[in-house]
């Protein structure tokens, strides 16, 4: 029972009326930490809904195991027939223990349980077996969805703590549910969601999120709005604006300072409270969303194991490629230069093809060349509003890994070919004739270009290059 006050009902077998039955009487005990019993113990139904009286006191004693005694008699002498309820008892819960019980046993003569005839006779039955009452505990249960993709995907892994009356905590499973058992019945409780923060590069938020944000921004195409428009406002400040478009871009690039609330969750409702709960809860629902992870290629989508997981499969927005290669270069250096630019190169690109944006992870050897504080530069094709930027990410080495992140500021598309942009790097002094190859990620953290629309190409072929230096510094 999770219920405060409830009622029971006492039942019996098939009741011949010929048998002139017109009364009943008979002691049980219960636990009176489990249960006791109302103002009016017991009341009249079934078999003695009508002109029967049905009493009971629940007897003197020291406890907990306590007896109610029980007397009944028909006020008109019609006698009992029939099966079922003989009448109810008027319980009321004691213990807030999921789990806790009693039995209900009849006592034994001579304050057993028996019939009384119109001659006065007794008539006891040929079995009368004991009861008992559970105490079951409330349950509140429901499922967390990504709000931002349309798919509604469950994100799994989500802490969910409760606090009140009992505390605890339990992780939705991979289809994003959750379930408390064993609640207290009348209990007060606050239940609140929480996942770790996203580390800054992760999968899932990248220029495709930045360029979504920068368009919304400049009024192209249709506005953000629900979870992809509160998760675009990574600082939370006077809407969606440049600086939300440049804290989204430092997140993609690994940069764990500028990001506001990139990559953070965010949940709604923030926490569900629950007073005096007296029911089971179901349906209990929340909405996620990952501040930064505003398009299509979300972190939690179809196809990602468990929903926190790489997907490596084909995007859903990715379209065929309309660029043939785009090359890092291949340089030896000047022996007599310390830094250097190198320009990463781009077969033609036609502008029908709205290319506003672009992205990149490629591996190089620390030991040969190392990267200035601004590691790229905007050149060529991009040498007009184009925002260029890289960043060195976190790895021991020796081969380390430059993600590149580019946008048109005012969507003027890439046209022609040539440079698209250049490489700022530095000899690393003290080094005999060596070489690093530079070569590009595979995917997620391949080369890709981004459209207008927000759909992603590869180029047909992204060329490795490499770094020769070639002798020893005096």
């Amino acid at each position: 029972m999770a219920t405060t006050d409830f009622t029971q009902a006492v039942v019996t077998t098939l009741i011949n009326g010929a048998d002139n039955l017109v009364g009943f009487q008979g002691d049980f005990t219960f636990d009176s930490t489990v249960v006791t019993f109302q103002a009016t113990p017991v009341g009249g139904a079934g078999l003695t809904g009508t002109n029967w009286n049905v009493s009971a006191n629940v007897l003197p004693g020291g406890g907990p195991i306590r007896t109610l005694r029980v007397s009944a008699f028909s006020n008109d002498f019609t006698p009992l027939s029939g099966s079922g309820t003989l009448f109810n008892l008027n319980m009321t819960r004691v213990s807030s223990s999921a789990g806790a019980s009693t039995a209900l046993n009849w006592d034994v003569s001579p304050n057993n349980f028996y019939f009384i005839d119109k001659n006065l006779e007794s008539r006891p039955p040929n079995s009368t077996p004991g009861g008992s009452i559970s105490i079951q505990g409330i349950t509140v249960s429901g499922a967390i969805t990504y709000c931002s993709n349309p798919s509604l995907n469950p994100v799994p892994s989500v802490t969910m703590s409760l606090t009140g009356s009992s505390s605890g905590s339990t992780l939705t499973d991979g289809s994003g549910n959750y379930t408390f058992t064993s609640l207290i019945p009348g209990g007060n409780y606050t239940i609140t969601p929480s996942k770790a923060s996203l580390p800054a590069g992760s999968i899932g938020v990248d220029t495709v999120d930045v360029i979504a944000t920068q368009r919304h921004f400049l009024g192209v195409g249709a506005p953000l709005s629900g979870c992809r428009l509160t998760a675009a406002d990574v600082n939370s400040v006077g809407g969606v604006d440049t600086v939300d478009v440049i804290a989204i871009q430092r997140f993609f690039l690994g940069l764990s300072t500028g990001i506001a609330n990139a990559g953070k969750y965010q949940f709604n409702p923030t926490n569900r409270t629950y007073a005096s709960i007296g029911s089971n809860q179901t349906g209990q629902n929340y909405s996620a969303l990952i501040f930064g992870d505003v398009a299509s290629g979300f972190v939690h989508r179809p196809g990602t194991p468990g929903g926190d997981e790489p997907n490596n499969e084909p995007d859903a927005n990715e379209v065929p490629a309309t660029v043939e290669s785009v090359a890092l270069p291949d340089i030896t250096a000047d022996q007599s230069r310390n830094n250097f630019i190198a320009p990463v190169t781009t077969s033609e690109i036609d502008a029908k093809n709205k290319l506003v944006g672009f992205q990149g992870d490629f591996t190089f050897d620390e030991r040969v060349v190392g990267f200035e504080d601004q590691p790229v530069q905007k050149a060529g094709l991009t040498a007009g509003n184009w925002n260029v930027s890289g960043n060195l990410l976190d790895g021991s080495g020796p081969m380390r890994t430059l993600r590149v992140s580019a946008f048109s500021t005012d969507f003027a598309p890439l046209s022609g070919s040539g440079t698209l942009f250049e490489l700022r790097m530095t000899k690393m002094s003290g080094v005999a004739t060596h070489g690093t190859p530079f070569i590009w990620a595979p995917p997620p953290d391949n080369f890709i270009f981004i459209d207008a629309d927000l759909n992603r190409q590869k180029p047909v072929r992204a060329a490795s290059g490499s770094i020769i230096t070639s002798a020893r510094d005096k």
